[in-house]
């Protein structure tokens, strides 16, 4: 129930500290396009 109270700038702090697990998978899947382009 304590998260429910928390203030938008401690999310936001944790959403910098900890990105969500989507971010990650979209860059890793950038990243792995770089390197398909570099190989051409």
């Amino acid at each position: 129930m304590l998260s429910v109270n928390v203030s938008p700038k401690v999310k936001g702090k944790e959403i910098a500290e900890e990105p969500h697990p989507l971010v990650l998978i979209l860059q890793e899947q950038l990243e792995a396009q770089k390197v398909e382009q570099e190989k051409i």
